[in-house]
């Protein structure tokens, strides 16, 4: 089976996704598309004067995580909307007259995608990051079969970010799945996790951990476990990649 996880920045799906990619990295054929990669953010202790500099810093990080995991990444190198695009915040309404042409080319390429994977997994969009509701503004669009969509993190650790999703749950009649973890996927998503540097804080790194082991109160399973919402026909696809084992 070929999947593929659309991260709007080069964190987003090992964040999210971690302990899912450490389960099935080696059974099925995995793909990350770093779509905003041209983004130069990092914490103060890791910023230089040189933007690609700072960009290069952020893309050894997911190319470790690649490698670590076994899996394909690939980056699109288009520019952060933060700043790089002309918006004045992150949480924002995707602007249309902004990014029409981002809009069209991501449209565009991942309408020729769709046809060479069997489930693509997009940001949900917690938070309001206006990268994230971009990316599944399109993901909306193509085959819905084939769309699943992943708890943000660690903005899920917020539970008033929450409140970016529910009229977009609502609208797509979103269901949830409990993707749950065993004892070695959750080690080894705290080694992607902590391996983000340059774009987390350790109090951070540990609040993705915690929601991730269901230490956080809002979130819908006290268990260790990654969130994914998708379409009532598409339930049972994920269901039969879960193969759930205590202690392995």
């Amino acid at each position: 089976m070929k999947i593929l996880i659309l991260s709007p920045h080069m964190d987003d799906a090992f964040l999210s996704l971690g302990g899912f990619v450490s389960r099935l990295s080696m059974l099925h054929d995995f793909e990350i598309l770093n779509i905003f990669s041209y983004d130069p953010w990092v914490l103060d202790d890791f910023k230089t004067t040189n933007k690609m500099e700072n960009i290069n810093i952020r893309k050894k990080e997911e190319m470790l995580n690649a490698s670590i995991a076994g899996i394909k990444t690939n980056f699109l190198d288009l520019p952060a909307g933060w700043k790089e695009r002309g918006y004045s915040k992150w949480q924002t309404n995707v602007d249309r007259k902004i990014d029409k042409k981002i809009l069209i080319e991501v449209f565009n390429y991942l309408e020729k995608l769709v046809a060479f994977f069997d489930l693509i997994f997009s940001p949900l969009g917690i938070g309001g990051h206006v990268d994230h509701k971009l990316i599944r503004g399109i993901a909306c669009k193509l085959t819905l079969s084939k769309i699943f969509y992943y708890e943000d993190l660690p903005y899920a650790v917020e539970k008033d970010f929450f409140r970016y999703v529910d009229n977009f749950r609502k609208k797509q009649c979103l269901l949830n799945h409990v993707f749950f973890l065993n004892n070695k996927e959750i080690k080894k998503k705290e080694v992607f996790v902590r391996n983000y540097k340059s774009q987390l804080t350790k109090e951070e790194m540990e609040l993705v951990m915690r929601y991730t082991r269901g230490e956080i109160d809002h979130k819908i399973s006290k268990t260790s476990s990654e969130i994914i919402w998708t379409y009532k026909d598409n339930i049972p696809k994920i269901k039969n990649l879960q193969d759930y084992k205590k202690d392995e």
